[in-house]
């Protein structure tokens, strides 16, 4: 069962698309983008894996609303609902969409390739001069290629995924460890990375009391 937020007009009984994924994926929904960029930084958890966003009525290009997404959800895929006649004048790359029509088991079977599409695509992240590549466990500093461990690329991707926001010692053990550690593993770990970033301009900073904020 995967996590989704939708942000849906509300109907009598809830929403539309929550209500025909109920059962198959677990939902939580939002009347408008504001609604849900005010969860987001009470940093709720988890996190989903998409935001499924009904476009009618939705001002703006879509792509401001993806990037909106992006900004607050990094690491969530947004999709759109939108009618099926503007379906073919909406196509642009990177931008996932989906006729408003659909059948509720066609939406999650959708929404299921999309997701495998998002995680293949996801192979790699940029941030920067740097460029993690998570299937090899390599991180590549302006163009010179280094291994990683498979936790050190996960510490990694995390902090990309996470950037700009500082990320307390016990987030990093749920998300990366999954489970309890010392503290001065995941301090040891953090120094680890550091080192390998040091010639990359990409900082992360210790932030008193708090935990690590990827720069």
């Amino acid at each position: 069962m995967g996590i989704l937020w939708v942000v849906d007009k509300p109907v009598r009984g809830g929403s539309k698309v929550a209500l025909a994924l109920q059962g198959q994926f677990a939902v939580r929904t939002f009347g408008s983008l504001k609604s849900l960029s005010l969860l987001s930084e009470w940093q709720a958890k988890p996190r989903p894996d998409a935001v499924i966003i009904c476009a009618k009525g939705l001002k703006g290009p879509l792509e401001h609303a993806q990037q909106f997404v992006h900004d607050i959800l990094p690491q969530s895929l947004a999709v759109f609902l939108i009618p099926k006649a503007e379906l073919g004048f909406n196509q642009k790359e990177g931008v996932f969409l989906i006729a408003d029509d659909v059948e509720a088991f066609s939406l999650s079977t959708k929404l299921q390739r999309l997701l495998k599409l998002r995680d293949h695509r996801d192979s790699s992240l940029q941030y920067k001069s740097i460029r993690v590549d998570l299937h090899r466990l390599k991180v590549s500093i302006a163009g010179v290629s280094e291994p990683l461990t498979l936790r050190e690329s996960q510490l990694l991707r995390y902090f990309i995924e996470n950037r700009k926001r500082c990320i307390p010692r016990e987030e990093l053990q749920d998300q990366v460890w999954q489970q309890k550690v010392a503290p001065r593993t995941v301090d040891s770990q953090v120094s680890k990375l550091r080192r390998r970033l040091a010639q990359s301009g990409v900082m992360i900073e210790s932030v008193y009391g708090g935990g690590y904020v990827l720069q």
